[in-house]
């Protein structure tokens, strides 16, 4: 008798030509690495409430089904390579609504001078508003990442960095994500266990949730998950091979900046949540049948964790003052990833009590600052 080890698994994520289509066999290179994935499925039946002459349950009544999936624990690693999406670039993409792959590897130009928002650069690609750019700032000393505001040309402006970016200096541009306010389209999400003995798969599936995990100790963790059409465990087969590349981001290279002026954290976390939902309320239907966008204020919020050295953040959690939060990790071309938060009001956090370093966590919600779709952006460069 052999009992499944419940560490073999493999998973593929595929992005549908059309929503909830009949299931097919994914390709090696449709591969994620994850820890934690959970495609789940309820019947939904309940007992009967009809009296009978014994206290007897004797039958039960079909109600609607639902299908979710999760996955909770995995790491968001970078390609390796500029412009090379990540091997869950397509959660990503679902989830915040478009991909731009700018691969722009350029540097700034002396003249004009660059000023700590400005910057004309070699050359600019394709590089459009609301793209994330990496700059090499101090005398190479470390890398910066902001969101751009505008372009004209060859001159772009962006959220401020801490100062002026070098000249000549890097300017380096991968792979964006940029909110949007339709879901791009569905995915299936496969998984096989010991290498096939037994499988799942989930069709129809939008990302409703995403979250960041910026960590000072380890590698930057990411948790996607949201509903799906249906749920199968046969019709289906692995690939013959798995591929995926990449290259773990560690929090131990990395910084955070509000404002412009460097803040230490020991964690930041980052959650945006569609409120998108399926429709699967109609007579006649028993699985969902299309994607409701957007039934709610999409929210995207931030949970900061620091020493309580710095006041910076409850300062301006005190004076309802929004920040500009400009996170990286990482500091090679292809190895880093990061997220810029344009507009970001705190709530004044409680301090604690203990004896010992005191650790802060502060709450805050991140807004649009005016050009729509622009609470949050993520860039794989």
């Amino acid at each position: 008798m052999t009992v499944e080890s419940t560490l073999l698994e493999q998973a593929y994520v595929v992005e549908e030509g059309a929503y909830g289509e009949t299931l097919v066999d994914p390709s090696a290179t449709d591969g994620f690495r994850h820890q934690e994935l959970d495609l789940d499925k309820k019947n939904n039946r309940e007992p009967s409430p009809e009296k009978r002459g014994t206290p007897d349950r004797s039958q039960s009544l079909p109600r609607r089904p639902d299908s979710n999936w999760d996955l909770s624990t995995a790491f968001w690693e970078p390609s390796g390579t500029l412009g090379t999406q990540s091997y869950l670039s397509k959660f990503l993409k679902n989830g915040m609504g478009t991909r731009t792959i700018v691969n722009l590897a350029t540097t700034v130009n002396a003249a004009p001078a660059p000023t700590t928002t400005s910057a004309t650069l070699i050359s600019a690609g394709t590089l459009a508003v609301g793209d994330t750019i990496v700059f090499t700032v101090a005398a190479g000393a470390r890398r910066e990442i902001t969101s751009v505001k505008t372009v004209a040309g060859l001159a772009i402006t962006f959220d401020a960095l801490s100062v002026a970016p070098d000249v000549p200096g890097a300017a380096v541009s991968g792979v964006n994500y940029k909110l949007a306010s339709l879901h791009p389209g569905s995915l299936r999400v496969f998984k096989f266990h010991t290498a096939g003995a037994f499988k799942e798969a989930v069709n129809g599936a939008i990302v409703n949730r995403i979250q960041l995990t910026f960590d000072g100790s380890r590698e930057v963790g990411i948790a996607v998950s949201g509903p799906s059409k249906d749920k199968f465990r046969t019709g289906f087969n692995p690939p013959a091979g798995f591929t995926t590349v990449g290259t773990p981001a560690s929090g131990l290279v990395g910084n955070l900046f509000v404002d412009g002026t460097a803040f230490l954290v020991i964690s930041a976390e980052i959650t945006m949540e569609n409120n998108s939902e399926l429709r699967n309320r109609e007579l006649g239907s028993s699985v969902a049948s299309g994607i409701i966008h957007h039934t709610d204020f999409r929210n995207v919020t931030v949970s900061v964790q620091f020493y309580l050295e710095d006041v910076n953040l409850i300062a301006k959690a005190e004076t309802f003052t929004k920040a500009v939060l400009r996170l990286l990790v990482g500091n090679a071309n292809g190895l880093m990833v990061g997220c810029v938060l344009p507009s970001v009001e705190f709530e004044i956090p409680s301090i604690p009590t203990t004896g010992g370093p005191k650790i802060v966590t502060i709450e805050g919600v991140a807004y649009d600052p005016g050009l729509g779709n622009a609470a949050m952006f993520l860039g794989e460069h």
